[in-house]
């Protein structure tokens, strides 16, 4: 660090100084070479040596339905010699009609795989919608909860998570309709000079618009 500041600074007892900073500042110590672990090169994986040995899959979502109600593709993939099985499937399939399918299509003529490649699990960190909400009480607390639908998971893998918590990683999931509602329902009109919760005799501290 001196030897880059000293090109443009200088004060008596500034080579000390900056050593005495750097000592002292924990984020310097951290990235500091001899406390990292020694670089390495990347590791590949392991070249498969017969047809079928390790292979890898992934789904193609949102394509249009077809007769019998499927609307995704399951893409499985030889990594040796790159031919592939292309299986129509249901984003609504669950983890058993998969495995029912993926031994009739790829265990019967393959053999079972000594490894599987999949990024599905990655997808699952995208919600798609909320199915349903819950408030229940802990300590003397209200706590809102939201049903998630989770991309490429069935709805009934559906799980159920704090809505505060969805609502920051999230915004763009909740649909704010309801308090759309709630200001045009008092806001005032023209026509009428009265907010509309008043002109159907609506209550509003026990008493009844005329």
């Amino acid at each position: 660090m001196y030897r880059y500041l000293k090109r443009l600074y200088w004060w008596p007892g500034m080579k000390k100084d900056i050593v005495e900073f750097v000592a002292k500042c924990q984020n310097c110590q951290h990235v500091k070479y001899e406390h990292q672990r020694p670089a390495v090169l990347l590791q590949g994986m392991p070249i498969p040596k017969l047809n079928w040995e390790r292979i890898v899959m992934d789904f193609m979502v949102g394509l249009p339905d077809t007769l019998g109600k499927l609307d995704s593709i399951w893409v499985v993939v030889d990594r040796l010699t790159k031919s592939a099985h292309f299986i129509p499937v249901s984003v609504d399939y669950n983890a058993q009609q998969l495995a029912k399918i993926y031994v009739k299509e790829i265990v019967r003529l393959h053999g079972v795989p000594l490894s599987i490649i999949s990024d599905r699990e990655k997808d699952k960190d995208e919600p798609i919608a909320i199915l349903d909400r819950n408030v229940r009480k802990l300590r003397n607390k209200d706590i809102k909860s939201v049903k998630v639908q989770w991309k490429h998971l069935p709805v009934k893998e559906a799980t159920w998570e704090t809505e505060k918590d969805m609502r920051d990683k999230y915004p763009q999931l909740f649909d704010d309709s309801e308090f759309l509602s709630h200001a045009n329902h008092r806001s005032r009109v023209n026509s009428t000079g009265v907010e509309p919760r008043w002109r159907d005799g609506a209550r509003c501290c026990g008493t009844v618009a005329t």
